[in-house]
């Protein structure tokens, strides 16, 4: 019976979908064991801790959340198995739990297109693999059907202001764009910040601006008014 060491976020409704299809996989494949490892684990215990801990529970294998850096060896070295989920870069010696980014991004441009939108923008992070691929294929379609793109990069702005709601450079950043106009988000909550910055500064949605988010969280979508529209994922089969 194999053992194996959870390390992600089940927070949000990506982490648990996946903890669903993981769980439905080893009932068909297995029965395993889990071990469901608080995620700041990581960041108190480190790859070492995390490794101990492994041998001594003499787990079989980690799906976790691990930073892609040279302690991953760690884990390689201690012959213990690794799937790791790219948020933030995609390791290139062990396997991804992944997704198609970069079509994300081109579907959500096809439906605003389809919309009828001439204006467009897309809010996320440059130095995110799942956010800058998605941001990629955004623009590329687009582009390629001669419309331009406004960006806005979450790292120009200072955390404080964004949780915080208050005039920011990201109210200044969606006043002024051209009106109207329709924002993909590299994630739901990307989408909510923004929705809820519209209504600190009177930004009317849908007339003014449109937003589309991606993984079709429905807490964080249904915490926007209206509820924020989203790309859903097929993450439970990714599981």
């Amino acid at each position: 019976m194999h053992k194996i060491i959870l390390l992600f976020d089940i927070g949000e409704e990506y982490g648990q979908k996946l903890l669903k299809g993981i769980a439905r996989y080893s009932k068909e494949n297995g029965p395993w064991i889990f071990c469901r490892m608080p995620l700041f684990y990581r960041e108190t215990l480190g790859m070492k801790g995390i490794v101990k801990f492994a041998r001594e529970w003499e787990a079989d294998g980690i799906i976790g959340q691990l930073y892609n850096n040279d302690d991953i060896k760690q884990i390689l070295n201690a012959g213990i198995h690794v799937i790791a989920q790219d948020f933030k870069e995609r390791f290139s010696n062990i396997p991804n739990i992944t997704g198609g980014y970069f079509e994300a991004g081109e579907m959500g441009a096809r439906y605003f297109l389809k919309k009828g939108f001439k204006n467009f923008a897309f809010y996320g992070f440059k130095n995110i693999v799942w956010s800058r691929e998605r941001s990629d294929g955004f623009e590329h379609y687009l582009r390629s059907q001669g419309h331009k793109v406004h960006y806005f990069d979450q790292d120009m702005a200072p955390t404080r202001e964004l949780w915080f709601y208050k005039p920011s450079v990201l109210s200044q950043w969606l006043h002024s764009l051209p009106k109207p106009v329709a924002i993909m988000t590299c994630d739901d909550e990307r989408g909510q910040h923004i929705t809820e910055a519209c209504k600190q500064v009177g930004i009317q949605i849908p007339e003014e601006m449109a937003i589309l988010g991606v993984d079709n969280d429905e807490m964080t979508c249904n915490l926007s008014d209206p509820p924020l529209s989203s790309i859903a994922l097929n993450t439970e089969k990714g599981g």
